[in-house]
C-alpha cells in the first residue's frame, strides 16, 4: 500500500487542474485514495462545462454544447470537460464523499479573448478581483470547480 511506502497518511492532499487533462483520471482518484486516512481532506480542481463563458458560447452559437472539446482543448490534448453531476460523480466511484463543492473565478470570456482585454486595458485588476468575488452571487457559473472531500467510510476499512 502506499501509505506504507511514505510513512504513512497525508493530512492534505491537493489535485489541481489535473483530472481533465489525464485519459484515465478514475485510476489517478485511485492512487490518492490509497495515500488517505480517514482524516485526509483532499482538495482537487477542474475546468467547468457550465462556466459563464461556455454558457455565453453555447448561446451565442460558437459551439453546440457546453461540454465540447474545443481548439483549445483538443490542442492541449484534454480529454473531457466536467460539470457538477460528472465531477461528483466520479469522484463518488472513486469512493470519495465530496464535502464541499462550488466553482470560482466568473470567467465571461475564453482565455484568449480575457488577454486581450487585459493587455488592451478594458479591463483591470480590479476587475479581475470582482470577477473572483462574482462567484459568490454565482456560485455555478465559475470557470473552474472545485471539491473538498474526504475518504467516503465505505472506503475506509478497505
Amino acid at each position: 500500500m502506499l501509505c506504507a511506502f511514505w510513512g504513512g497518511a497525508f493530512d492534505l492532499i491537493v489535485c489541481t487542474g489535473l483530472l481533465h487533462e489525464v485519459e484515465q483520471p478514475l485510476a489517478i482518484l485511485n492512487g490518492i485514495r490509497q495515500l488517505c486516512s480517514s482524516e485526509t481532506c483532499v482538495l482537487l480542481n477542474v475546468p467547468n462545462a457550465n462556466s459563464l463563458h461556455r454558457l455565453l458560447g453555447l448561446r451565442s452559437g460558437y459551439i453546440a454544447d457546453t461540454h465540447v472539446m474545443t481548439e483549445r482543448n483538443q490542442a492541449y490534448q484534454q480529454h473531457r470537460v466536467f460539470d457538477c453531476a460528472s465531477f461528483a460523480a466520479l469522484l463518488g466511484q472513486a469512493g470519495f464523499a465530496v464535502d464541499e463543492m462550488g466553482s470560482f473565478f466568473v470567467k465571461p470570456f475564453t482565455h484568449q479573448q480575457m488577454e486581450a482585454c487585459l493587455e488592451h486595458h478594458i479591463i483591470d485588476e480590479n476587475v479581475l478581483d470582482g470577477l473572483y468575488r462574482l462567484s459568490e452571487d454565482l456560485p455555478e457559473v465559475g470557470s473552474e470547480l472545485y471539491a473538498v472531500c474526504h475518504q467516503s467510510r465505505c472506503e475506509q476499512g478497505k
